[in-house]
């Protein structure tokens, strides 16, 4: 008996679909698939916190979570959802966002 395909087989054969049509120049409906990078690890929330100059209460503002969360995430105890893993990574990349999250 046939196994059934997994959702991932599914849009890797949509995929090739889509591109033996467009070689064959068909239009073709593009699609979307996101990818998710994992959370922030203990050691980039700490360095994040203190690159930003706040303390662990402080930056738990700044995100809208308990300080102890943030100390569970940099103990290691918890980690972060994809949400408050992604405003980190902002923030990393765009310290001044953090002027935008203290006024929200």
């Amino acid at each position: 008996m046939k196994k059934p395909m997994t959702a991932k087989e599914k849009d890797l054969v949509r995929a090739l679909g889509a591109a033996l049509s467009h070689e064959q120049g068909k239009k073709v409906r593009g699609f979307t698939r996101f990818v998710h990078r994992g959370p922030v690890s203990r050691k980039e929330v700490k360095e994040v916190r203190k690159m930003l100059q706040q303390t662990q209460v402080v930056f738990a503002g700044t995100l809208g979570v308990s300080a102890r969360l943030v100390q569970a995430w940099e103990q290691g105890w918890r980690t972060p959802e994809p949400l408050p893993s992604k405003i980190i990574r902002a923030l990393r990349e765009e310290p001044e966002f953090v002027k935008v999250l203290e006024r929200c």
